[in-house]
């Protein structure tokens, strides 16, 4: 089948006719701007409706007059059409339980629900809708705190991995510095402990030079006593 002959703006629907539900999934996930689906009276199943379960992109679909039971019903409501914003599901066979597992899915995003004519009366229904809503609604509520929740807590461990590594940062220099100015008070103490220039080397006297010295010194006296004895 043809489906792009079904597609008008951003919808298809296909009515009263029985169609390759596989065939029909491949198609729209090819062509993600499709996010309306439309199949009334087309003999879906509860397998058909596990494969319609896998469009994320979906945000309306209309399964009225179908043959869908409790298995299907769970497939839609924990499938991965988290994005589904209205969901006709009337003139099935939901039953009760296919009515809890709506109401304990993740469509979170779900405001439109229609239930009528799958085994209740039209005022059951209604209770069985707003439950259901409410339920959602609730979990929505709590998935969106939940994520903030993660958000908050990912913003405080980021900001504090941050100033880890400023503190990292700031301790490894201060220790690079007091090691340097450790090895320089070193270094002084190492020079006035072995002092190494001439200024401060005691030049050690020969022998020889001690007797040229003293020779010197007794000529000196000798001349200023013959100088005095004139």
């Amino acid at each position: 089948m043809d489906f792009s002959q079904y597609v008008k703006g951003n919808a298809l629907k296909v009515s009263n006719t029985t169609i390759n539900i596989s065939e029909l999934v491949s198609f729209l996930q090819n062509n993600a701007q499709i996010k309306k689906l439309s199949l009334p009276y087309c003999n879906i199943s509860d397998e058909d409706a596990r494969e319609l379960a896998k469009l994320t992109n979906l945000t309306s679909l209309n399964l009225e007059g179908n043959k869908i039971g409790k298995r299907g019903a769970d497939a839609l409501a924990n499938g991965n059409l988290a994005n589904l914003i209205s969901l006709n599901l009337r003139w099935n066979r939901i039953g009760k339980k296919g009515i809890e597992a709506l109401a304990n899915g993740n469509l979170i995003n779900l405001n439109e629900l229609d239930l009528r004519w799958n085994g209740n009366s039209e005022k059951d229904a209604g209770l069985a809708v707003k439950h259901i809503l409410t339920s959602l609604k609730k979990r929505h509520i709590e998935e969106k705190l939940k994520e903030e929740s993660q958000s908050r807590v990912k913003e405080m461990e980021e900001r504090h991995q941050a100033e880890l590594t400023r503190l990292r940062k700031e301790t490894q220099s201060r220790i690079k510095e007091i090691e340097e100015r450790h090895q320089t008070e070193m270094t002084a103490l190492r020079r006035k402990s072995h002092p190494g220039s001439k200024l401060n080397k005691v030049q050690p006297i020969s022998r020889d030079q001690s007797m040229s010295s003293s020779h010197s010194d007794d000529s000196d006296i000798e001349i200023i006593s013959r100088s005095q004895c004139r």
